[in-house]
């Protein structure tokens, strides 16, 4: 291979080396604070929120979800009921890109029931914030034509046959979920939400505090949840390795031949 072209060749898979290494440290960082905050959190039943009168606490909570008071939903694409979706709609752009289209978030509260009483969820309230590890219910590539055989579609301009990515997540009536946020009795009724109102809102200490107190919510148990957190903690560490490796390795590479 021409000297140019390998040069070429070299800069671009250590630029590529680089950012996996980025990625992969980003991913285990952040799985690595969920992990220290679920660690921290003392699980609580949802009854014990009210048993020394209205108040609340930061905790941890585990039960099985159902609908609420906006009663059960229908998934946009399955039709499936849940109590919770979000659906995403992707286009590929030339060879490899690909432009998003729809991203969607059901907002209404649903409850959460364990042995000691039944709370409110209010779910996340950013279309980018999810319920981790909650199943996947329907992830089909369609044309135009198979797009009005859906309930819910996005208008595909001109009619041109684009196959879209239609993918969708859900929780079911019955699901385990287990959350980490601020469980709040108001005499009344068990609220479960945001211990802290969203980092972008805050400055000083009041955003630090908040950034090291997420809002965590992810589908099964306590122990499945953070069995799957520390996976992806294990994952983005590899990634980072092998992608700080690659890159030493073309720099050692290009000082030894420039060496020559």
């Amino acid at each position: 291979m021409p000297s140019g072209l390998l040069v070429m060749a070299g800069t671009m898979l250590f630029f590529a080396g680089a950012f996996a290494a980025l990625v992969g440290f980003v991913v285990a960082w952040a799985r690595w604070e969920e992990h220290r905050v679920m660690r921290q959190r003392r699980r609580q039943g949802l009854g014990e929120a009210g048993s020394r009168g209205p108040g609340s606490v930061v905790c941890a909570v585990e039960g099985k979800v159902r609908a609420g008071a906006d009663g059960e939903l229908r998934a946009p694409f399955s039709g499936n009921p849940c109590v919770w979706y979000r659906v995403v709609v992707t286009e590929r752009t030339g060879l490899m890109g690909k432009k998003q289209i729809l991203q969607e978030t059901s907002k209404g509260t649903f409850l959460l029931e364990d042995a000691t009483g039944v709370g409110v969820v209010v779910p996340h309230d950013s279309e980018w914030e999810q319920v981790r590890g909650s199943g996947r219910s329907f992830d089909r590539r369609l044309t135009a034509e198979e797009e009005r055989g859906l309930s819910f579609s996005v208008k595909n301009d001109g009619g041109v046959e684009k196959r879209r990515r239609y993918q969708e997540w859900t929780l079911s009536p019955g699901d385990l979920l287990y959350v980490c946020g601020r469980v709040t009795f108001d005499g009344r009724r068990t609220v479960v939400e945001r211990p802290f109102p969203p980092v972008n809102k805050l400055e000083g200490l009041e955003r630090e505090i908040a950034a090291k107190n997420p809002y965590l919510i992810g589908a099964g148990s306590e122990r499945e949840v953070q069995r799957r957190t520390l996976r992806d903690m294990v994952f983005g560490s590899l990634v980072c390795v092998i992608g700080t490796a690659t890159s030493l390795a073309l720099l050692l590479v290009v000082f030894v031949k420039d060496l020559d």
